[in-house]
């Protein structure tokens, strides 16, 4: 059966699949939506970004990871829709995310003009821990792919390691 989910005042801009019987929703209105997909109706409606949600993801069974146009993510209870943190470092709007892994460790996402970064593999969700995506210590990757005024987004990425860590001892 088809499901219409209605609720978000703007535009939907992104979806994800949070379990077999829930969905993800990003809006324009700046919101994050969570859909019971069986009942067809909005289980709780995520506040806190000051952009677009460009990007949402269900990092496993507990927390959410959202871009956004104010150039952040963010983290968020899967249950309670209660922020986490707040990852910086973008500088444009973030249009994609992606979690790498069964666990929340690693996550990847694409803003506009392609800038890319990764938050290692050690990385807490609390920003109050030495591991918290706030410290520079991660590698960065960027890559420019834009043409004129527009935004490009490219298949291919030509990365360039800007910081790297090496493995403790060597």
């Amino acid at each position: 059966p088809t499901v219409i989910l209605q609720g978000h005042t703007g535009g939907v801009t992104c979806v994800a699949v949070c379990s077999t019987m829930q969905l993800l929703s990003g809006g324009q209105d700046k919101y994050i939506k969570r859909w019971d997909l069986v009942k067809g109706e909005c289980e709780a409606t995520i506040d806190g970004h000051c952009g677009v949600v460009g990007a949402v993801r269900s990092l496993g069974l507990e927390h959410i990871l959202s871009g956004s146009g104010d150039s952040t993510l963010m983290t968020w209870d899967l249950d309670t829709g209660h922020h986490i943190s707040t990852l910086t470092g973008h500088t444009k709007y973030v249009s994609a995310v992606l979690h790498l892994g069964p666990r929340p460790k690693q996550r990847k996402h694409k803003g506009m003009w392609s800038e890319l970064e990764s938050w290692g593999p050690d990385m807490s969700l609390d920003p109050r821990s030495p591991t918290s995506p706030y410290s520079p210590q991660s590698p960065t990757f960027s890559t420019p792919t834009t043409f004129g005024d527009e935004p490009t987004f490219s298949s291919r990425l030509r990365a360039k390691v800007t910081r790297t860590r090496r493995p403790a001892g060597k």
